[in-house]
């Protein structure tokens, strides 16, 4: 499968995150990473589940820790949320 410039952009930067910035969770890139919760929600929220899903690919998490993952990063949508 050809991934689009975008996807291959993404990748790259989850890599490097984990890597060399020591993100370990989802939460740790998407919002202290990347800062998209706080300043660009809506790619985060399109991302969200992308993002735990090749995080958890990564670092071999299991169910349990996935359910977790999606928890945090819904609790930080809800708590960083524009009222």
């Amino acid at each position: 499968k050809e991934y689009s410039q975008e996807d291959q952009l993404l990748y790259a930067e989850i890599l490097y995150c984990i890597h060399e910035e020591m993100a370990a969770t989802s939460v740790d890139f998407l919002l202290r990473r990347t800062g998209w919760l706080l300043f660009d929600r809506q790619r985060a929220e399109y991302l969200c589940d992308w993002t735990i899903s090749f995080m958890g690919e990564q670092l071999g998490w299991g169910d349990s820790k996935l359910e977790i993952e999606q928890r945090h990063v819904k609790e930080q949508l809800i708590e960083y949320q524009v009222h």
